[in-house]
């Protein structure tokens, strides 16, 4: 385990707020690992050209051990010296080799069902996402995207709440990563 090295990894479901988090990071000078540029630059290797929302989803649950396999030493080799946080740690295998490899904590993003789904349609990073209905998001979480998400939770060293005004959300970020030192 490197001590020069310091990880933060952030867990949680679709449209948590995982991006803002992690760009307030960045703005106090954290490297960001961006596991969704690792994860297209993988399946673009693999042939598939324009990779579209299912085509994340097939790959991710095709097993996840395989997929862990050609994403880890990626995400491992993009760590840098310093502070560093992974916007997107995805499943258990994942937690493991990070908690076994450098100082690393695991922060979830506890954010109400009803403002990720609001979030999801602001956001629109794909094109069905402004004609999903609540409903359809709900089948969507439970199909695709969250199946060890509970899991990661229980794991998690934080649990870091929802707040409608980001700054509070930040404020508690910021105690919390203070307090390690």
């Amino acid at each position: 385990m490197t001590s020069d090295i310091f990880v933060v990894g952030i867990t949680a479901g679709i449209a948590s707020g995982k991006s803002s988090v992690v760009s307030f990071l960045k703005q106090k000078n954290y490297n960001v690992v961006d596991t969704s540029e690792i994860l297209y630059n993988t399946l673009t290797k693999s042939g598939i050209i324009e990779p579209q929302r299912q085509d994340y989803h097939n790959f991710y649950n095709q097993g996840s051990t395989n997929l862990d396999d050609l994403l880890i030493p990626t995400i491992i080799t993009s760590i840098n010296e310093g502070r560093n946080v992974i916007d997107s740690v995805k499943t258990i295998q994942q937690d493991d080799i990070l908690r076994k490899s450098f100082h690393y904590v695991l922060i979830y993003l506890n954010t109400p069902i009803e403002k990720r789904f609001e979030l999801n349609q602001k956001r629109s990073r794909f094109k069905d996402d402004k004609s999903m209905t609540f409903d359809d998001f709900l089948v969507y979480i439970q199909m695709y995207g969250e199946s060890q998400m509970e899991s990661l939770k229980q794991r998690s060293d934080f649990v870091l709440d929802f707040f409608d005004e980001p700054e509070k959300r930040h404020n508690s970020l910021i105690s919390y990563l203070s307090s390690l030192k």
